[in-house]
């Protein structure tokens, strides 16, 4: 079944599926990573409250063609805040 368009709202939240949740260094810190066809791994820390089981928040910053730009809470190991991501990939992965 093909995936559902999202509907996206500039500074709206979306959450987004992690391959990987675990403790930080800090009790209220979590380490994340997940993935994007094609690219490398997206890891990073965040604050509990902005994870979820399996999931991390991320903000909508911006809709660029077939882009959405997600601006992810705490700091990112492997890449710069806000990560492009295709509208396709996140309308199957966040909720």
């Amino acid at each position: 079944m093909p995936a559902r368009a999202m509907r996206l709202k500039i500074g709206g939240d979306v959450w987004v599926r992690c391959d990987e949740v675990k403790n930080g260094i800090h009790p209220t810190e979590r380490y994340f990573s997940f993935t994007i066809p094609d690219q490398p791994p997206i890891t990073g820390f965040a604050q509990a409250q902005d994870i979820r089981p399996h999931k991390v928040r991320a903000i909508v910053v911006g809709v660029v063609g077939k882009l959405a730009l997600l601006a992810f809470p705490g700091e990112l190991i492997s890449a710069t805040n806000p990560v492009p991501v295709p509208k396709t990939w996140l309308s199957q992965q966040a909720a």
